[in-house]
């Protein structure tokens, strides 16, 4: 640290960047180093600097589920939507790594609930939804999230549910009025996905038995 200050007052290139497109303060994000990481931006770091990929200190923050560093960029005034090489923002990545805090603090600044990549076309639930992150994805369901949105492979995250057998999401986005008869680019809807998976297949059956009942006057 106190290296760091010596060499900055020497007037070390703050913006210098590595190999891989990474300046002293994308470094010393990946490391969690709170203490350098408030010296950098105090010495003019650009906050918004993106790597090789794309990726700015907020993504790079947000991807490890460093959540004191990731306020202290919003407090900065970080880019939120900033975008990698592949359209993902920095809500996308905590999403998909399960950071629920972190998501909870994007979502608490305005991020944007909706933001698809340019990869698959999905969006952070659907990202949620395929790793696993049951907190996360109720997170932004609560939020608003849409769930019949689709990936370009027509895919909702039911679908995605029902094909990773999720079963605890599959009921969430069914509690939530998810279409279970949502059909994708290969014809086949959440229904026909569940093929032989006993618990999940009641869980749509159950719901769409529900729908088939008339409606009480």
């Amino acid at each position: 640290m106190a290296i760091l200050q010596i060499l900055l007052d020497k007037g070390a290139d703050i913006e210098a960047k590595d190999s891989l497109g990474r300046t002293p303060l994308a470094r010393a994000v990946k490391m969690g180093s709170e203490a350098v990481v408030q010296l950098l931006m105090d010495k003019g770091a650009n906050i918004d600097a993106g790597d090789q990929h794309g990726r700015t200190p907020l993504a790079r923050a947000a991807d490890r589920g460093h959540e004191t560093i990731v306020q202290m960029l919003l407090d900065k005034g970080a880019d939120i939507e900033a975008r990698d090489e592949v359209g993902r923002s920095a809500l996308a990545r905590a999403a998909e790594r399960g950071h629920e805090a972190v998501v909870y603090m994007l979502l608490d600044k305005g991020a944007n609930i909706e933001a698809r990549d340019q990869m698959a076309y999905m969006t952070p639930l659907a990202r949620a939804v395929t790793t696993m992150h049951m907190p996360v994805v109720q997170m932004l369901l609560d939020n608003g999230a849409d769930i019949e949105v689709k990936d370009t492979l027509g895919r909702t995250p039911l679908a995605w549910a029902v094909i990773t057998r999720r079963e605890a999401v599959v009921k969430a986005l069914v509690e939530k009025g998810a279409d279970i008869m949502a059909v994708d680019q290969d014809g086949l809807t959440p229904l026909a996905w569940a093929s032989g998976q006993e618990v999940i297949g009641h869980i749509l059956c159950t719901e769409k038995a529900k729908e088939a009942l008339p409606m009480m006057p």
